[in-house]
């Protein structure tokens, strides 16, 4: 019983993580609805790209203009609570860019590491196809030595949005990079310089 518990408890911290931070991404979504007649063009000249760092996230990328930052906090059950920084990019009215990032509660860890990064990463798109709507590509990558996974999905019912993301295990530190996108509309150039572009530090090695 405490160890099907713990394998709820693991569940529970993917799930929350990530659908966390897309239910708050996209309560600030613009112009998603399946009647919208525009589409809006590419919107990111290559001056527009600026290189930015989290200290304390030990990250840097480049955005498509200066990030807002927020914070989420997702209350696993009772015992476990994680704070979420999460800096986002609007660089038109139907496209987001952005990075987030969560550290595994300590009570977990040695639960998580058992799972395995691929078990980890099949939770996190589990719990997008359950929350918003399917899976229409995955691939596994590294970064550097790290294993990451990049999938996109397609939202259901109404809405007409899709996301492509890439997600990476950097010891205790699961890193969410993420782009936000009208389905009809993506713009794929600019994806690869948002992905592309992050980085850690050599020493988080």
């Amino acid at each position: 019983m405490a160890q099907e518990l713990k394998k709820l408890k693991i569940v529970a911290l993917f799930g929350m993580v990530f659908v966390g931070v897309l239910a708050f991404t996209l309560l600030l979504g613009h112009e998603w609805r399946r009647s919208h007649p525009v589409v809006y063009p590419s919107v990111v000249p290559a001056g527009q790209w600026k290189r930015f760092t989290s200290d304390e996230g030990r990250f840097s990328i480049r955005f498509p203009g200066r990030p807002e930052t927020t914070n989420v906090v997702l209350d696993i059950f009772t015992n476990y609570s994680i704070t979420q920084p999460c800096f986002f990019v609007w660089a038109d009215r139907q496209t987001e860019y952005a990075v987030n990032y969560a550290d595994y509660p300590k009570a977990l860890q040695k639960n998580l590491e058992k799972l395995g990064p691929q078990k980890q990463f099949d939770l996190s798109q589990a719990a997008v196809a359950a929350a918003f709507g399917k899976i229409v590509s995955q691939r596994d990558i590294k970064f550097r030595d790290f294993p990451g996974r990049e999938f996109e999905f397609i939202a259901g019912g109404k809405a007409n949005f899709s996301g492509r993301v890439r997600l990476i295990v950097v010891n205790q530190r699961l890193y969410q990079i993420m782009v936000i996108f009208l389905t009809r509309n993506p713009h794929p150039d600019d994806f690869k310089v948002f992905f592309a572009s992050f980085s850690i530090p050599k020493s988080r090695n």
